[in-house]
């Protein structure tokens, strides 16, 4: 064997050394989380467990060299686990999302919180007393600051102010007239009347 093989030779046996050495200790690093995830889902769903998984889920949670796609489902579980158990989640689900954003579990961490915190319903509609004077009776409709009215009779149609002192006609009839309705935009007022009962000829 000449000197160049055996120079080489030496230097495959040293990177088929190096490489034994390293894969071992790689494997280690992403397995363990592996395992402890496993152990921690089995005693959660198979064993019923809850604070035994969450110890293990941060165990995984607080580990050096962690792998960020296991932590985040660890977190994950473990904010499930805490919702059964009755205890505060919201902060890890906030975890999630604010460190782990780019992981699939973030998505579901989001739409926990969504349901957690429901969105305050609208304050658009609210509802108001409007004071108007005592003259102001018959009410038909208001704005807030004007009123459509009848007077006592219920044969005169205004529309003015709450006070009642400055009011101008809409209609004037001898005789009672059925009930007025006001648009939402005060731009048209109309009455409903029942149809005129048909005359019967005979020939």
């Amino acid at each position: 064997m000449t000197t160049s093989q055996g120079i080489r030779r030496l230097l495959v046996l040293v990177l088929l050394a190096a490489i034994t050495a390293i894969v071992p200790l790689m494997a280690q690093n992403v397995g363990d989380g592996e395992l402890l995830l496993r152990e921690a889902l089995h005693k959660q769903q198979v064993e019923g467990d809850l604070p035994g998984a969450i110890k293990i889920y941060q165990q995984i949670a607080s580990a050096p060299n962690r792998n960020r796609p296991i932590v985040a489902r660890a977190l994950l579980e473990m904010a499930g686990c805490y919702e059964k158990l009755g205890r505060q989640a919201e902060s890890v689900y906030q975890q999630i999302v604010r460190d782990y954003g780019d992981q699939p579990a973030a998505a579901q961490a989001r739409a926990r919180l969504a349901v957690l915190r429901p969105v305050a319903p609208s304050s658009a509609m609210t509802l108001r007393k409007i004071e108007v004077a005592d003259a102001v009776r018959n009410i038909v409709g208001s704005d807030g600051q004007r009123v459509v009215y009848w007077d006592s009779t219920r044969t005169t149609l205004y529309i003015g102010d709450l006070t009642g002192t400055q009011r101008r006609v809409l209609l004037e009839s001898r005789h009672h007239v059925h009930t007025p309705h006001v648009t939402s935009r005060w731009s048209f007022c109309f009455f409903n009347r029942p149809p005129r009962p048909q005359r019967s000829w005979r020939s």
